[in-house]
């Protein structure tokens, strides 16, 4: 993805996976499989018409979703998630296909199982 002036891009950090031009959120994910944070640069577009939780929590009045409204671009924290199953759904939901993993092992398939039921997106992954 192209990185433009004054976008989320610019304000998530060196290592951020960038998945939309139109980003107007960071999605930091605090990894409990992995020792890294993940941020994410998305679309709100892309994830509230795609999942029921990501619409309430982006729009509705949990903290995380709330706790930047006045920032150009909010940060939310997302903690206890795995971040390489979160990584497997926003790119499919940003339509990333060709940075998908080719093969998945066990633990991720079940990891991807738990996370597309947690935030109840399993429909808008089925093949």
């Amino acid at each position: 993805m192209n990185l433009t002036e004054g976008n989320c891009s610019n304000m998530a950090g060196p290592n951020a996976i960038v998945l939309s031009n139109e980003a107007d959120v960071i999605l930091l994910i605090r990894s409990h499989s992995t020792q890294d944070d993940m941020s994410f640069c998305v679309s709100t577009g892309m994830l509230k018409p795609a999942s029921k939780v990501f619409r309430v929590l982006l729009d509705g009045d949990f903290a995380e979703g709330k706790m930047s409204d006045n920032a150009p671009c909010p940060r939310i924290i997302l903690e206890e998630d795995d971040a390489d199953a979160m990584a497997v759904i926003l790119r499919i939901l940003h339509h990333d296909h060709q940075s998908l993993p080719k093969a998945l092992d066990l633990r991720r398939i079940s990891s991807l199982a738990i996370h597309c039921d947690k935030f109840d997106c399993a429909g808008i992954l089925r093949p």
